[in-house]
């Protein structure tokens, strides 16, 4: 399915520590070899299992080791018993979408730590649940800074991902739910990316930039 091109801008709060979040739409997770399309770009930095034990998924180019993490949110996790439909050749994959957290609250922060001021990174989020045709119309979007996400709806099955360059060692992602429910994720990954170079474009722009100031 493909994201919702839709915008909540007078719904959106914005984080405090924040760097501008450049987001996207990354790839399908639900399908049997959907871990496969987790990102690996960049290198490992962290990745979190949100409703469940830590699990270590095979994405057939990387081990990636998704760590239990109960304290991002406020509430218990819990087992989405309508996600029990969607299976995926890893078991571990299969554990993770099959739970996620969440809080009962229309928006919802998410702070990243231990960043390093002037990296580039690319966070990944993973969002699913179907448990019913009301809840899996629940819309999500998600901002960092300025930067707000398009809005994917909780049965896309389909990745949400932010690029970002860190000005500061903790980095806030606000995520909000309509109509009600309460924001709820699976999973999170998070890497060390290359930073984005120059275009030519701009490149060219200088150099002639500086040769007109030459030439006077």
């Amino acid at each position: 399915m493909k994201s919702l091109k839709v915008i909540l801008p007078l719904c959106v709060v914005a984080p405090i520590h924040a760097a501008n979040i450049a987001w996207s739409s990354g790839s399908d997770f639900i399908s049997a070899n959907g871990h496969t399309n987790i990102s690996t770009v960049g290198t490992h930095v962290l990745a979190y299992n949100f409703g469940g034990a830590t699990a270590t998924v095979d994405t057939g180019t990387e081990m990636i080791t998704f760590v239990e993490n109960q304290t991002a949110f406020s509430n218990n996790s819990f087992s989405v018993a309508g996600n029990s439909n969607v299976t995926s050749t890893s078991a571990a994959w299969t554990g993770i979408i099959h739970r996620n957290d969440f809080r009962n609250a229309n928006n919802h922060v998410i702070t990243l730590s231990g960043l390093t001021v002037g990296d580039a990174y690319q966070v990944e989020l993973f969002a699913y649940d179907n448990r019913t045709a009301a809840i899996g119309s629940r819309i999500q979007v998600y901002t960092g800074g300025t930067g707000v996400s398009g809005a994917f709806t909780n049965q896309d099955g389909i990745s949400v991902i932010g690029e970002f360059i860190a000005d500061g060692a903790t980095q806030d992602i606000s995520i909000f739910q309509d109509p009600g429910g309460g924001p709820a994720v699976n999973a999170l990954s998070l890497r060390n990316v290359p930073i984005p170079e120059p275009s030519t474009t701009v490149l060219g722009l200088f150099a002639s930039i500086f040769l007109i100031r030459r030439r006077r």
